[in-house]
């Protein structure tokens, strides 16, 4: 990953220090300026850093946080983005190639996870075999860090949002391979049954209580 910050060149000699600072701090940080910017440039970074880098100038120059911070690019999220893209072009090897071989898939509309990349493949067929090739997964948000994220989406026919199709999912990814070792799969259910969902958990605890025990 590469930052790139450039500001205006400080006038207080205290922010100035500061910034000479990152320099012992972080190896591969040069801080270079001319006449009227300062430029601070990182190259491999991990999210991590980065991130912590862009705290610190935030501080020094009292300028948002947050909005560069979404600036940056996530690994997590790239691996996702390139997942969700492959399934809608319906190319199953590009999808299953950002799966880990030892990947637990949950999606809550089975009993049981999907274990393992060839039975994540699988799952990922189903979809990508037996539905309409203009049926289209569509991210809403998606937010996180370098190893994890969490993304709201629904489903798309032809460009028209599909009734009762939105979901929210979390995924994480390997420290070792880089791709994805956990999801879970959380999809708008069909029927929803409102206020009614309260007395039918109350009433079904003592049942739950007594298996469990």
């Amino acid at each position: 990953m590469q930052l790139n910050v450039t500001h205006a060149v400080p006038q207080s000699p205290v922010i100035r220090s500061g910034l000479w600072d990152l320099q012992g701090l972080y190896s591969n940080t040069r801080i270079s300026k001319n006449a009227a910017h300062l430029t601070i440039a990182c190259e491999a970074l991990q999210f991590d850093t980065a991130r912590d880098m862009l705290a610190i100038v935030s501080c020094l120059y009292s300028c948002p946080y947050p909005a560069a911070l979404m600036s940056l690019p996530s690994p997590a999220a790239d691996v996702i983005r390139t997942m969700y893209d492959a399934i809608n072009r319906r190319d199953l090897d590009a999808a299953i190639a950002c799966v880990d071989e030892d990947c637990r898939y949950e999606d809550l509309n089975f009993p049981e996870p999907f274990i393992g990349r060839e039975a994540v493949r699988g799952l990922f067929a189903e979809f990508c075999e037996g539905m309409p090739g203009d049926l289209m997964f569509a991210i809403d948000d998606i937010a996180g860090d370098d190893r994890a994220v969490g993304v709201l989406w629904h489903l798309e026919l032809g460009d028209v949002a599909f009734p009762n199709s939105r979901g929210a999912s979390f995924y994480r990814i390997s420290d070792t391979t880089g791709q994805l070792c956990f999801a879970r799969d959380l999809v708008e259910p069909p029927f929803k049954p409102g206020k009614a969902v309260l007395p039918i958990i109350k009433l079904v605890i003592p049942i739950v209580r007594r298996f469990l025990t």
